[in-house]
Formats: structure tokens, C-alpha cells, sequence
């Protein structure tokens, strides 16, 4: 990792560190309930798009769900309250974890979640160990794309799903444009390649986009006009200098997507099941077997 990208990191910890700290009656809180309908909800999944990701996991009954960069829940607790799934939280700050299990609300799912504390590109779980991974405005927020789509791809089983929103540059854009233009903005979604190519290259299959632009929009205004309707609480509680940046960062990403630069998709894949050659039945009697260390192989002798 470059000195730049650890920088960046470092603050993007810090930034999330101070926004799950807020309680829930804080001015953030209130914004967050008014905009998406749930504390803690920082993004852009709504209500609606919450069915719309469950619909895209086809889930198994009693399913494990692994949700990266969790933050305060939000999505993934309503998708296990809806499914009776069993859910990990995970996020790179134990802020935004523990304010899930401390969400009001916590008490009407039906699942209680686990958590833990960990890196989207470096979970820290057995491999085939969870039937879907879903995340929602994650992917565009790191560097190592690729990197974390690997590690889902890895801790899926066979035949499980990934599903996630996620906000990216234009593919119909020049390369040179799309590179310009998040530059200009030191703007993570970046990527030299569409995410249905990364997800190609992870290893996923039956690789689906829904671009979800038109509501990403909406639900953007909605959060400019939500914080300048507080303005006045909003400058007392971060400083002027902060309400003034985070404003402008907003209308920003909204002149973005009017522009055509910045769209939003829901995407989803599915982790193959391995691929087993045809072979000349042996009569050799048999010794076991392979190990099931998460790896890919054609079956073989473990003699």
C-alpha cells in the first residue's frame, strides 16, 4: 500500500469513527430517519431497495449472511428481519458495529447479528462459509476493489451470492474522462475497469446490473435538502468550515449524476460450483477424500 493510500485509509476510518459516535438523537440521527428512515443509514439504499437486494441474494431458508461495512446495520438488518437470516456484521471500525447492537430498533429483528471488526479485501473467515455477501455503498468507498471482490468470492460456498449497490463512474465514458473526472474529485469509484468486469475476474458468474441512477438522485437531494433545512444545528455541532465542505461535497455528486458522470447500480453474482472433469472410472480402490480447503480443484485421488 502506498503512502498516499494509508493516508487516505486513516482518514476514512477517522471519518466513520466520528459518525457512528453520534447518538441517536443527535442531529445526524434525525437527518439520517427523515432521509433513508433508519439511524445510522449513511448511504443511499432505501427501504424499497432494501426488497430489491434481498430479491438479488436468493437466499436459501436459513441462510448466513456476511454484510460488509456494515456501519450501523443499515441494510443488512432489515434484509435478516425480512428473511430470519443469521447475519455477520462486519466494518473496519468497532464504532459502527456496536451501534447496530445499540440501535433501537435492534430488539424487532429476529436475528440477533454477530459482528466483528475487519477489512472487506481481508475477512477474516473460512472459506465456502457463508451463502451470501452484500454490501451497500462499500465498494466505492476503497481502493482494492478487486481485492475485496476475491475475498467474498472466497468465504461464499458454491452456488451462493453476492449482492451490493455500489456508486461508480460512467463506463460510457472515455477512460481518460472517467480518470479526470474522479481525480478531480479524489473520488474512490474510480476504476479502470466496469465492476461486471471485476466481478468477472474474481471468478463470479451470472453476473447481473440494475442501474438504480434515477432514485441515487433523488435520495442525493434529499440529503443536501435535509441538512440545509438543519443548517443552523447542523454549523453549531461540526463548525461552519465542515458544514460548508460536506454541502458542497454533496451538491458536487448531485451535479455528478445529472451530468451523466456518476451512476448507481445494484449488481449481482454467483460464486460457480466447481467444475468436475470427465474421467476414465478407475479400478483402483478408493483412498479418501481431497482436502475442502476453499480452493477450486477437479476431484482427484488423495492417495
Amino acid at each position: 500500500m502506498t503512502a498516499h493510500a494509508d493516508q487516505s485509509a486513516l482518514e476514512t476510518m477517522a471519518k466513520f469513527r466520528e459518525c457512528y459516535s453520534t447518538g441517536t438523537e443527535s442531529i445526524e440521527s434525525r437527518i439520517e430517519r427523515e432521509v433513508i428512515g433508519f439511524p445510522g443509514a449513511t448511504g443511499y439504499t432505501t427501504f424499497e431497495q432494501v426488497g430489491d437486494l434481498t430479491n438479488a441474494l436468493r437466499l436459501p431458508r436459513r441462510a448466513r449472511i456476511l454484510d460488509v461495512g456494515s456501519g450501523a446495520g443499515w441494510p443488512a438488518l432489515p434484509v435478516a428481519s425480512a428473511t430470519a437470516a443469521h447475519t455477520v456484521l462486519t466494518d473496519l471500525v468497532s464504532e459502527g458495529v456496536t451501534r447496530a447492537l445499540r440501535c433501537p430498533g435492534c430488539a424487532d429483528w429476529r436475528t440477533a447479528p454477530a459482528v466483528a471488526v475487519a477489512s472487506g479485501a481481508a475477512l477474516p473467515f473460512k472459506a465456502r462459509s457463508f451463502d451470501a455477501v452484500t454490501h451497500a455503498d462499500v465498494l466505492c468507498c476503497v481502493g482494492s476493489k478487486l481485492r475485496m471482490l476475491t475475498a467474498s468470492r472466497r468465504v461464499l460456498k458454491p452456488g451462493g451470492r453476492t449482492a451490493f449497490f455500489t456508486i461508480h463512474v460512467a463506463p460510457a465514458l472515455s477512460p481518460s474522462a472517467r480518470r479526470d473526472f474522479a481525480r478531480s474529485r479524489s473520488f474512490h469509484a474510480y476504476s479502470p475497469s466496469p465492476v461486471t468486469d471485476l466481478l468477472a475476474t474474481a471468478g463470479f458468474a451470472d453476473i447481473e446490473e440494475r442501474d438504480v441512477t434515477p432514485a441515487y438522485l433523488h435520495t442525493a437531494c434529499a440529503w443536501y435538502e435535509a441538512w440545509t433545512r438543519h443548517e443552523t444545528e447542523a454549523r453549531a455541532l461540526l463548525g461552519s468550515v465542515k458544514f460548508d465542505e460536506q454541502q458542497a461535497y454533496r451538491l458536487e455528486s448531485i451535479r455528478g449524476i445529472e451530468g451523466g458522470f456518476l451512476k448507481r447500480s445494484l449488481f449481482s453474482a454467483m460464486r460457480p460450483h466447481p467444475r468436475i472433469p470427465f474421467a476414465i472410472p478407475s479400478t483402483d480402490p478408493p483412498c479418501g477424500d481431497p482436502p475442502d480447503d476453499g480452493a477450486d480443484r477437479p476431484l482427484q485421488s488423495a492417495c
